[in-house]
């Protein structure tokens, strides 16, 4: 189920000082890490609704990872900012503002809780894109079955058939003898 309680805003103001900002940046990773945990959750119960489908429950599921990937992009755009302000602080470009450099500006206590977090999100992250892929190769089967399942009555109820459209056996057009007219 969806946590209504992880909150969007970081709860530590980030126009403070280098090691503030870091705090800052570091608790927004972990609101992310609970988002993940949200998507891979939501990404799992999609692979159940998957192998027993509904409607109803196919668009529950969609609102659920909508909802989640609505939570990351905004922090994204919060993480954004604060990176923004720590790669000024430090003087250098954002895009060249990488974890190995804010890790030889932070404290040994912000080290750590970066590189569990970066351990974490790899993981989350590595987790969901499985996931994803084995749902995708359901999807993609289930639409291979529909098609010929589609492909097989067309058939059946084609002009072409030796039936007619009220189920009895047409007699013009036929070439060949009937050797019994009883079916």
């Amino acid at each position: 189920m969806l946590n209504p309680s992880v909150s969007i805003t970081p709860a530590v103001a980030v126009e403070g000082d280098l090691e503030s900002r870091i705090d800052a940046l570091v608790d927004v990773l972990w609101k992310e890490v609970e988002v993940y945990r949200e998507l891979r959750e939501a990404v799992g119960q999609e692979h159940r609704v998957l192998l027993k489908p509904s409607l109803e429950a196919l668009n529950e599921s969609n609102a659920r990872k909508e909802t989640c990937v609505l939570k990351t992009r905004l922090l994204e755009e919060v993480r954004s900012g604060i990176t923004e302000r720590i790669a000024g602080r430090l003087g250098v470009g954002q895009e060249a503002l990488t974890l190995s450099t804010l890790l030889s500006h932070a404290s040994p206590r912000q080290q750590n809780r970066l590189g569990e977090c970066q351990s974490v999100l790899r993981s989350l992250v590595t987790d969901i894109a499985g996931m994803n892929g084995r749902n995708g190769l359901l999807i993609e089967s289930s639409l291979q079955f529909n098609e010929s399942a589609m492909h097989f009555f067309s058939t059946v109820i084609s002009d072409g058939s030796t039936y007619a459209g009220t189920g009895r056996m047409k007699t013009e057009g036929l070439n060949g003898r009937f050797c019994s007219e009883r079916g």
